[in-house]
């Protein structure tokens, strides 16, 4: 959560309070749609790290683009900038350990 929150504050003007809210908001469900507990991501193999991820990672932009005054007007910019988050996250976190 806190790799989240850091790679989206450094790249949305968003309060820092409701990134963490969108973040949780995601993972709680995510999880609670997988039927998971929290599982901290070292003890998961690589491919299903980033299959997690990646699913949550669509939930908090799908939430971010829910939050926008503008959604049409901005919509593709949070896409964008989501893609570049998990990007990142697959090149420098997902194979961590591995």
């Amino acid at each position: 959560v806190k790799a989240m929150y850091d790679q989206l504050i450094s790249r949305i003007d968003i309060d820092s309070i409701a990134a963490y809210g969108i973040i949780w908001k995601a993972v709680i469900e995510f999880h609670e749609k997988e039927g998971i507990d929290y599982v901290h991501g070292d003890e998961l193999g690589v491919d299903e790290r980033i299959r997690r991820t990646r699913e949550t990672h669509r939930l908090i932009e799908k939430y971010l683009i829910e939050a926008l005054d503008n959604p049409e007007d901005d919509s593709e910019k949070i896409k964008q900038i989501m893609e570049e988050v998990f990007e990142e996250y697959k090149l420098n976190i997902a194979y961590r350990g591995k």
